[in-house]
């Protein structure tokens, strides 16, 4: 494994280890996105930042005046330039900035001051606000949007000739010289709400009401703060140890961290003295901080000693890192999610510690991938009271959270709908259209998986957001090592030549749904990816919602079964499983593989192909109906001996063999089919080999019943 040239080229902090089992099982309101990205800006220059091990790297942001930057989850790095607005879309790559406008341009700013702006923040939405002077003696903070403004909205004026709109959200004010964007789930736990935070005349930390409201005033003044003589403060960062518990944190010029709670009246208190190992320069000391609320840590630059700390206020605000820069910084900026260069993935990478990737063939230039990692994601199925407190929705059912297309009032029988247990970070990505391609529709796990029990029915995902034009030309492998990623395993491999099926149910499944392209059913619903073992070896020709640490469901469900639809611990449920996957596969093949039904004007697959993919499948489907029969409560055959079902198996190797031999493109394949029934044909012969033969017992399984359409009629061989 290549993890140290991986690391190298990735903008990314991986969660503290430790800190991984800690978030794992956990109330429904605290669902979050736990990774972080952690760029340092200096006058000239933008570094990413690692810590695993400590280090730095260039980006391809360079200017000649930074005063402040913002690093977004997917918009890219934006930065303030003097008086230029520029933006980098991927600052790992060496591309040009895109100059977005000048301050000088925007209404309201005095163009003719040396402070038209001094600060820069952009939030979740993409909204620009600035810090500047205006045409007074004061200072103003304005929004700057793209396209038409709000619709409703008064006050808002068009400049410069790139279809940008700015609105003075306050006027009057004295000097702003940091502000940072409090939105998403940050926000949604913060007493004052969605808004800008900002620290005006080094003394005095405000906030500004995204509704436009009153501005508030947090702490101010040097008594206020307890500043001795000429000490002042320099950057300000909200700090949530908790989605409950809100404080300000501050630095001061003696390299001081002072702590205001939000909630209360107390008096701030130092928490933290900024470490700094010796002097690579000697300007005017100053000390930037942010903090994240998905780590936990705390992110503090020193000019002087040209370097970043991330302190762990958990353990006593001790440094956990310290990162050796190179260059004088002025502050950190931080984003959630990490920046995989998918390119540096051969032969294999480790994104985040517990995920490896490998054999990744991409056939377009663009590369990137947006990774987030969700933690504590609750099965509304299985413990709906946790979704209640969570949603405030007393009927998940009425709110799309829990899908039950026929009425069976049943987990068995039910989706889940992860789209509304998403934190901010993953849904703002999307408008809320709920459609492809810029929405973000219902992705559902199907009724054959839930969370684990014995993790109390949670569970976590990844969300990895492609950079629009990328091309998977072939499946591409991984493995999730869950212990290492969720605190616990069900694991994978059955050691036994008759296990309990207990023991077979013991299975850490994962599955991925995408969020541009409809699947079975004609819904955005999850496929089944296990291909091997290991810990979870899984294939894939995509990302989107890839969730982890699911398991089987014992219970199965069918519409067929008369009244009652649901068989409780069915013996079978590995040969329903089975079936279904089957069932799904000719679906896929003949609605998408084999005809446009991705938006392309033909076929991925030609017609003379599709014929004989098509032949495998109905006659393997038949060979399957019967190989069921033969294990489905009559009598004990030896089925790995069974004609049929070796003849299924040899149907099956037949389709994936063809499929072998041809090759697809973007252009008549968008959605990459071709590699996706390679996927789940793999998955169908290790669901076979290593799952339904194991689990039919001697004289056939008991409680099953007979599946819609399928007569299991005896039969000798």
């Amino acid at each position: 494994m290549n993890a140290l040239r991986i690391r190298d080229f990735l903008r990314v902090f991986i969660l503290v280890p430790g800190c991984l089992a800690a978030a794992g099982a956990q109330s429904a309101a605290e669902t979050q996105q736990v990774l972080d990205t952690v760029d340092v800006f200096g006058r000239a220059t933008v570094v990413g930042t690692r810590f695993d091990p400590p280090g730095s790297y260039e980006t391809a942001a360079r200017g000649s005046d930074f005063r402040a930057c913002t690093l977004t989850a997917n918009r890219g790095l934006f930065c303030l330039d003097g008086k230029n607005v520029r933006r980098w879309s991927n600052p790992a790559k060496a591309e040009p900035a895109t100059d977005l406008f000048s301050c000088n341009d925007v209404p309201d700013l005095d163009a003719k001051s040396s402070e038209t702006c001094t600060g820069l923040a952009v939030d979740i939405s993409g909204n620009i606000w600035l810090a500047g002077k205006n045409k007074g003696k004061s200072h103003n903070l304005v929004k700057v949007v793209l396209g038409p403004p709000p619709a409703g909205e008064t006050g808002w004026v068009s400049f410069g000739n790139k279809g940008y709109y700015a609105k003075s959200w306050a006027t009057g004010r004295p000097l702003l010289v940091d502000i940072m964007a409090v939105d998403g789930d940050v926000a949604a736990g913060f007493s004052l709400g969605e808004g800008i935070l900002g620290l005006q005349e080094r003394k005095t930390v405000v906030f500004f009401p995204g509704n436009g409201g009153p501005v508030i005033e947090i702490q101010g003044g040097k008594r206020g703060w307890g500043l001795a003589g000429k000490e002042e403060l320099q950057g300000v960062s909200l700090w949530q140890p908790n989605m409950t518990d809100n404080s300000v944190l501050v630095t001061t010029s003696k390299g001081r961290i002072l702590a205001k709670s939000v909630s209360d009246s107390s008096e701030p208190a130092q928490v933290a003295v900024i470490p700094g190992t010796g002097i690579c320069n000697a300007d005017s000391q100053t000390y930037g901080i942010r903090s994240s609320s998905k780590s936990g840590l705390v992110y503090v630059t020193n000019h002087n000693s040209c370097e970043l700390a991330a302190l762990d206020p958990g353990n006593g605000w001790a440094a956990k890192y310290t990162v050796p820069l190179g260059f004088a910084p002025d502050g950190p900026t931080i984003a959630p999610g990490i920046g995989v260069n998918l390119a540096d993935c051969s032969p294999d990478c480790e994104p985040v510690r517990g995920l490896q990737l490998s054999n990744i063939a991409i056939s377009s230039q663009e590369t990137g991938l947006t990774l987030f990692q969700v933690k504590g994601i609750p099965d509304c199925r299985w413990i709906p009271e946790a979704c209640r407190t969570m949603l405030g929705k007393d009927d998940l059912i009425a709110a799309g959270v829990i899908v039950d297309p026929d009425g069976v009032d049943d987990p068995a029988g039910q989706y889940l709908n992860v789209t509304p247990l998403l934190p901010a970070e993953i849904t703002s990505l999307f408008d809320k259209s709920g459609q492809p391609p810029h929405g973000l529709p219902a992705l559902l796990i199907s009724p054959q998986y839930r969370a684990q029990e014995d993790s109390g029915y949670y569970f976590e995902a990844f969300f990895g957001k492609t950079e629009a034009g990328l091309y998977f030309s072939e499946p591409f492998d991984g493995e999730f090592f869950v212990e290492e990623l969720a605190g616990r395993e069900n694991g994978c491999e059955v050691t036994s030549t008759s296990p309990a099926l207990t023991d077979l149910l013991k299975w850490d499944i994962v599955t991925k749904v995408s969020e541009t392209y409809k699947s079975v059913d004609g819904k955005y619903v999850d496929q089944l990816i296990n291909t091997g073992c290991g810990s979870s070896k899984v294939s894939s020709n995509s990302w989107s919602l890839v969730s982890y640490n699911l398991e089987p469901t014992p219970d199965t469900y069918d519409r067929c079964d008369g009244p009652s639809p649901i068989t409780a611990g069915n013996d079978a449920v590995f040969a329903r499983l089975l079936s279904k996957l089957v069932d799904d596969l000719g679906e896929v093949t003949s609605d998408f593989a084999c005809a446009p039904g991705d938006g392309q004007p033909g076929s991925p697959i030609s017609a003379e192909y599709c014929a004989s993919l098509k032949g495998y499948l109905a006659h393997g489907r038949h060979e399957l109906t019967e190989c069921l029969s033969a294990a489905n409560g009559y009598s004990y055959r030896g089925i790995e001996n069974n004609r049929d079902c070796r003849e299924f198996v040899e149907e099956l190797g037949h389709f994936s063999g063809m499929l072998g031999t041809l090759s697809s493109n973007a252009a008549n394949d968008p959605a990459s089919r071709l590699g996706e029934l390679e996927v789940r044909a793999s998955v169908i012969e290790h669901l076979y080999q290593t799952r339904f033969l194991p689990s039919v017992p001697r004289y056939g399984f008991h409680n099953d019943a007979t599946p819609c359409g399928h007569a299991y009629d005896d039969h000798d061989d």
